[in-house]
């Protein structure tokens, strides 16, 4: 398949077989937002996959070389919770808390629809139409939240020169079955999907050359912030600690986040308490 770009009009030349007299050419005018990518493939900056064609589409792959994450000057600590993200920049001291108890209204609509839409219904097929129907509608809406939602992360640490902190949550799912009721375990599972959320920021931040850190979650809701004493017991959502620190859990994670993650950088944290997300190139790499 040869395939030519001149600024307007992008030429595939599909050659049938060697036997035949003239190969099948195809002509497309791409959207405006595609341009850009082949005008960089045009410059060299960038590698085309195998086509793919088919009776209604062409695709055509594009692989850009990942940039070298920059040199953070600071870091941005995330604590994710159910409703909201709690984030703290260690730079300005900056503590910002940002709604996300949009997933959770969209997971539990389109599950009471779906569970409405087969009730009643005998025919399997008709009920997995439903239902996948209402799953697909809350996947593409969640992703898409998330997906703006990661572009306003990774824009405030641009602008900032500074790195993401996350907490590392593999193995949450098994972590929450044990010793919870199955209503508090649908809402944390099904309703709660922060692994796409992290699964989607790492791959944009990847894209934009930010650094991302992921540090260990144990007790970064109930260690104080100033004294470092780990709190048996928290008033609801209150830290207070004996040395007179009383601040929010949501804030004092944020803050313990990031500390582990200024730890990470500066190699004085405890061994295995951070790790790279994304590779890194330079004096940060031995940390």
């Amino acid at each position: 398949v040869k395939i030519e770009w001149d600024g307007e009009t992008l030429t595939v030349t599909i050659p049938v077989s060697p036997r035949d007299p003239e190969p099948i050419v195809l002509t497309f005018r791409p959207h405006h937002k595609y341009r850009r990518l082949l005008d960089e493939w045009k410059a060299g900056r960038a590698r085309m996959g195998e086509p793919t064609l088919t009776a209604h589409s062409l695709s055509i792959p594009l692989k850009f070389p990942d940039p070298i994450p920059y040199e953070p000057e600071g870091v941005i600590g995330i604590d994710s919770n159910e409703g909201n993200l709690t984030a703290f920049v260690t730079s300005t001291g900056e503590i910002r808390e940002i709604d996300t108890g949009y997933v959770g209204k969209v997971n539990r609509d389109h599950l009471r629809r779906e569970i409405k839409g087969t009730r009643g219904k005998h025919n399997p097929k008709a009920k997995k139409k439903i239902a996948s129907k209402h799953r697909m509608i809350r996947r593409e809406k969640t992703e898409n939240f998330w997906h703006h939602l990661a572009l306003a992360l990774i824009a405030w640490a641009l602008g900032m020169k500074a790195a993401l902190v996350l907490e590392d949550l593999k193995g949450m799912k098994e972590r929450i079955g044990k010793g919870k009721s199955r209503r508090m375990r649908q809402r944390l599972l099904n309703f709660w999907s922060i692994m796409t959320f992290h699964r989607i920021l790492v791959h944009k931040a990847r894209f934009y050359g930010v650094p991302v850190i992921w540090v260990d979650p144990q007790n970064t809701s109930r260690a104080c912030p100033v004294c470092g004493r780990v709190v048996d017991r928290l008033r609801g959502h209150a830290l207070a600690c004996p040395c007179g620190v009383r601040m929010g859990r949501h804030e004092a994670a944020a803050v313990n986040i990031a500390r582990r993650g200024v730890e990470f950088l500066e190699g004085s944290g405890l061994r295995g308490r951070g790790r790279w997300a994304t590779p890194v190139a330079g004096p940060l790499a031995s940390g």
